[in-house]
């Protein structure tokens, strides 16, 4: 069922009751779900598409993958933390991977933003940088 703008304006107001002090209410969230969905006859199904293309889109922005070449301790995983949530609305989450292939240092990814400052970085962007002369 494809949404039409005035499901997306419903899944708006309600996407927008559901934050206090600028951060997100998974119970309000959820409260909110359960009481369209107990109401399909008025466009429900519409409208739970559009409060999900949210939650997505919110989820993709908010949420933060790390990749290190080793496993990080917890002490350096806080760090790297704070320094993502720096400069930044709100980091919600942040999910920590080992890659091997990195050689060394940390790869991260928040919202559309890539961070690499891993050593397989540095030499792709010089085999690119040999490449083109």
């Amino acid at each position: 069922m494809r949404p039409r703008s005035t499901h997306r304006r419903e899944a708006r107001r309600i996407w927008l009751a559901c934050f206090r002090d600028g951060e997100l209410q998974p119970e309000a969230l959820r409260a909110a779900i359960e009481a369209v969905a107990a109401h399909p006859e008025r466009g429900g199904g519409a409208v739970l598409v559009a409060l999900g293309e949210r939650l997505r889109l919110y989820h993709r922005a908010h949420h933060a993958r790390v990749l290190s070449a080793e496993p990080l301790d917890s002490a350096v995983q806080e760090e790297v933390v704070a320094l993502l949530s720096k400069g930044r609305a709100r980091v919600a989450s942040v999910e920590f991977s080992v890659d091997p292939g990195l050689v060394a240092g940390i790869w991260s990814q928040v919202g559309y933003t890539v961070y690499d400052a891993s050593v397989r970085g540095r030499l792709e962007h010089l085999q690119h940088a040999l490449l083109d002369e």
